[in-house]
């Protein structure tokens, strides 16, 4: 591991300009990047500190928003959900703001602004729009807010999922012709709404209703999910990669997928055997409570009809349901993901984007998740039966194994993480890096050289695009988790791998094993996302942009009636020089430890 006067990637020109576009922002997004820095890495204790946080949080029933209960937090880092001298990252890493300083939570009104007209693209992926980088940038297609999400005035209930919710924030999102709220959380996750927010919010906030409830240590209720059911009773479903509270949707870079709309048949009239509709209902009713069935009831009245082409994939700890690890596992026996040919012409690619990296699955020699078993999974080199294998199943191949057979059958791995030097100097400084967790700070047995030396499996957004003035994002990490196939031929000439899919997972899952469980272990954590394959496209095709080359580099805009997949960094997307590139890591590289 390089030491603290590592060499930044870039020129000195790129430096320069990075530094001229953080005076750039307006004076508010700067006011508050720096009220974020200030809470962020001074004003919360650590989990180190090994203190107590007695936090008073008030009522959330929604019946009566000035009564209030003491609730002993205990000993969590608020600053990073982490906790101290632990590498195996299987407590999920959401930060947990309990700010204490008055906010501008406006989202600006750009309803009167004209969308420009380029060409469209299909997608169901749109960024979610950020106040600090985002003041100048027109109206888009590809561009989303909360407020576009919550506060359309046909909504009538919201049924909202998260791993934290910043009530203030959430609540002003809302018009006053909602009727009905209700959050599904983990214990200690919600931020208390205050009722000096004004009249407006008050009364929303006495339609709230909440289902909270404990989760064991390790694991927490990370899914990402918010059902919207409208004026004439129909619904749209929509998966944020941000938990929702203010600096989380507008530090790092965030993805929303949002469902076509679903309509009311109360008759049930439509396929009652649609997989997207029958994993959803399998997801909810693990959790065997009351409250929720309550939701699963009106669910069922609901055509999922036009999502005949998306799967719903899951996590949840409960050991009756397949999920996670398995569930992916059955995708891949039954079809629904294809296994690349081995023809020895072709190369596959596998990339996994994510803002989480969880440690060696063994101890004592260094096994990544995703190189040493989903990789292996999808191309057949491991083989998984519930039934025949049960516990005694393979839950990795070797890494000897790994390495002949990826270079045999030509596969090629990658991990889309930011580097240390993309975390410090993005447009807000280092306020952005407080969501992504990788600590190999105490790595024994060679874990981080292993991926970044032996299998290089590293890559980071595209230099020049990060530098070109249009980018209104420059080196700003994504929040977001992908997971994606490709296959190329030799004929192929473009620098983008990624162009042409052939399978993309969208989900709250970092990669871990808390979120994905293993091969014979179940996931410790709730999580949600989904599948979309090119066989289930009408058209047989399944496209794949870049949200920063769209909206703000104009490079990638073109018509398509194929589903494209709209990911948040630059493609192609660039390798890691190892000799001034590594990860970040929060437990060397965050400011308050330098």
């Amino acid at each position: 591991m390089e030491g603290s006067g590592l060499r930044c990637t870039g020129s000195m020109e790129n430096a320069a300009e990075s530094n001229k576009r953080k005076h750039s922002l307006s004076e508010a997004a700067q006011q508050a990047a720096k009220r974020w820095a200030k809470v962020d890495y001074g004003s919360i204790p650590a989990a180190s500190d090994d203190q107590a946080l007695d936090v008073s949080v008030k009522s959330l029933s929604g019946s009566n928003p000035e009564s209030e209960i003491e609730t002993d937090v205990g000993s969590i880092d608020l600053e990073r959900g982490q906790t101290a001298d632990v590498i195996d990252l299987t407590s999920e890493d959401e930060s947990i703001s309990t700010l204490s300083a008055v906010i501008d939570l406006t989202i600006p009104d750009t309803k009167e602004r004209k969308v420009p007209s380029k060409p469209r693209i299909n997608s169901p992926f749109k960024m979610l729009r950020s106040v600090l980088y985002d003041d100048e940038t027109p109206l888009s297609q590809n561009l989303i807010t909360l407020k576009d999400i919550l506060g359309d005035e046909t909504l009538r209930e919201s049924i909202l999922f998260s791993f934290q919710f910043d009530l203030n924030f959430v609540m002003d999102c809302f018009h006053e012709n909602i009727k009905s709220i209700t959050i599904v959380a983990q214990l200690n996750t919600i931020v208390p709404f205050e009722p000096s927010q004004g009249p407006k919010a008050r009364r929303i906030f006495s339609r709230l209703n909440t289902i909270a409830f404990p989760m064991p240590p390790f694991s927490c209720h990370h899914s990402k999910m918010i059902f919207n059911y409208y004026a004439d009773n129909s619904c749209k479903i929509f998966l944020p990669s941000s938990n929702l509270s203010y600096y989380e949707v507008n530090l790092p870079q965030q993805v929303c997928w949002c469902s076509p709309t679903l309509p009311y048949d109360p008759d049930r009239k439509s396929r009652q055997d649609v997989p997207f509709k029958v994993s959803l209902l399998e997801y909810l009713n693990s959790y065997n409570k009351r409250e929720v069935n309550q939701l699963i009831k009106r669910l069922k009245d609901i055509d999922f009809t036009p999502l005949e082409d998306v799967e719903f994939i899951f996590s949840t700890p409960n050991k009756k349901v397949n999920s996670g690890m398995k569930m992916l596992a059955s995708f891949i026996n039954e079809g629904k993901i294809v296994v690349p040919p081995d023809d020895g012409s072709s190369t596959s690619h596998f990339l996994c984007q994510t803002s989480s990296i969880g440690a060696s699955l063994n101890r004592a020699v260094p096994v990544n998740m995703f190189t040493h078993t989903i990789i292996p999974l999808c191309t057949g080199i491991l083989s998984y039966n519930q039934e025949s294998n049960g516990k005694k199943a393979m839950i990795y191949v070797p890494s000897e194994t790994v390495k002949t057979e990826f270079k045999s059958r030509r596969i090629i791995p990658y991990i889309i993480f930011p580097t240390k030097y993309e975390s410090l100097n993005g447009p807000t400084g280092s306020a952005a890096s407080g969501w992504f967790h990788f600590d190999y700070s105490k790595d024994k047995i060679g874990y981080y050289k292993m991926l970044a030396e032996e299998f290089k499996v590293f890559y980071k957004q595209d230099s020049k695009k990060s530098a070109d003035k249009r980018n209104k994002r420059p080196f700003v990490p994504s929040h977001s988790k992908f997971y994606l196939s490709s296959t190329t031929t030799e004929n192929d000439t473009s620098p983008n791998q990624f162009k042409n899919l052939n399978w993309c997972i969208f989900t709250s899952a970092n990669l871990s094993v808390s979120a994905w469980g293993k091969l014979t272990m179940p996931p410790r954590n709730y999580e949600v996302g989904i599948l979309l394959t090119k066989e289930a496209q009408p058209s047989g095709k399944l496209k794949c942009r870049s949200l920063i080359d769209t909206i703000y580099l104009n490079n990638d805009y073109q018509s398509s009636d194929d589903l494209t997949v709209m990911v948040p960094f630059t493609l192609p997307v660039e390798p890691y020089d190892t000799r001034v590139d590594r990860c970040f890591c929060q437990a060397t590289d965050a400011p308050q430890a330098s």
